[in-house]
């Protein structure tokens, strides 16, 4: 469905990412997990359109990425950022509806279909009691709901998430996985997802990429990317994975 084949790129003549591949297919959280300064969000942005490429391609099923402008790729990519930041305090219900521009056009009021898709999905992800607030007043794990549905209101296929659980407290990290996840399975996407934590894409993701200098380490099923040898190399220090209740948990 989605595929990235010997992705480089540099900034400043420098390579951040390099000879990068990966293959996602419907149904697959990805989670990327690099040290800081490895160029996951340099990633993100180079899906997205924001920066270019060195050389490589990035195919969603048969289309090149390059191939498409900003609109098009609108159509195809979602993103999720870590925090966003607005000019307004708009109410949540006109910021998710902001996700539908690629469908009405920039100067175009949402008919009223669109706006009840855009409530179904606020009901779905357990926030239509904040259609109304400012998402200058929410909560941090209230943010990243609120950027989640604007996302999914999009109808891209792919979903791009740059360390979205990174402010939130240890109750809504796992309610933002279980939320994200069920939403995949339903609508049929496929995710990537920049995470620090490997703890939590034991229990979420289907597969991982580590890489490390821009270097690609390993990809594949996560539960064979929970291997101490494995997690050791990416973090430059010996990791030890532990079985609890038939689950992973990673530590020094």
């Amino acid at each position: 469905m989605f595929s990235i084949k010997n992705l480089t790129i540099k900034i400043d003549n420098k390579e951040i990412i390099k000879d990068l591949s990966l293959e996602l297919k419907i149904g697959d959280l990805c989670a990327v997990l690099a040290p800081n300064g490895s160029g996951k969000t340099t990633l993100m942005k180079t899906i997205v359109g924001e920066l270019t490429a060195s050389s490589g391609e990035m195919y969603f099923e048969d289309r090149a990425l390059k191939s498409l402008n900003a609109w098009e790729r609108s159509k195809i990519i979602a993103f999720v950022p870590q925090d966003f930041s607005c000019a307004f305090d708009y109410c949540v219900l006109d910021f998710v509806l902001l996700g539908g521009i690629n469908k009405t056009g920039l100067w175009k009021v949402p008919h009223k279909e669109l706006v009840q898709k855009a409530k179904a999905i606020l009901e779905e992800l357990g926030i239509l009691s904040l259609q109304e607030r400012g998402i200058f007043h929410l909560s941090g794990g209230q943010r990243q709901m609120v950027a989640l549905a604007r996302a999914l209101f999009q109808e891209s296929h792919i979903l791009l998430l740059d360390e979205p659980t990174a402010w939130l407290d240890l109750k809504n990290q796992f309610l933002f996985f279980k939320v994200l996840c069920t939403q995949i399975k339903k609508r049929g996407l496929c995710a990537l997802i920049n995470i620090h934590d490997p703890n939590l894409i034991t229990q979420y993701a289907t597969r991982a990429i580590f890489f490390r200098d821009g270097q690609k380490l390993y990809e594949g099923d996560v539960s064979e990317a929970m291997d101490s040898e494995k997690l050791s190399e990416l973090y430059g220090m010996p990791v030890q994975v532990y079985e609890v209740g038939g689950r992973s948990f990673i530590a020094p």
